[in-house]
């Protein structure tokens, strides 16, 4: 797990992130539907754009798979500019390669030009 400054709207406090890497029967979308279920249960409330939340949860990637949706786009659009989400990201699939960038998750963190702070979080 991760701490991470706030990204995109930087009025808030810092955040904690992590990546989980599993296996599913249910497609991106279905996926997807499932997991904005466990936001709302959780209490998530959108009303600031990249604002306070309690929980958000993405799709980084889903294998190999490229996805474009008006709802999801997977690899996730915004994965190789994000360092919060890199980090985690390399720890559990150090070897994905981006399907469009051809680069696996150490080069894109290499690259990755996000200047925010980004600490291994050990109070767990």
């Amino acid at each position: 797990m991760y701490r991470s400054s706030p990204w995109g709207y930087t009025e808030q406090d810092y955040f904690l992130n992590q990546a989980v890497l599993l296996r599913t029967p249910l497609p991106p979308l279905a996926l997807l539907k499932r997991l904005q279920g466990v936001e709302q249960r959780m209490g998530r409330i959108k009303n600031i754009p990249m604002g306070p939340r309690v929980i958000d949860l993405d799709i980084l990637a889903y294998g190999g798979k490229r996805v474009q949706h008006a709802l999801l786009e997977i690899p996730h659009r915004h994965l190789p500019e994000r360092r919060f989400a890199l980090l985690p990201f390399a720890e559990i699939w150090r070897n994905w390669k981006h399907p469009e960038l051809h680069s696996n998750v150490e080069a894109l963190l290499k690259k990755c030009t996000d200047s925010g702070e980004v600490t291994l979080w050990r109070n767990l």
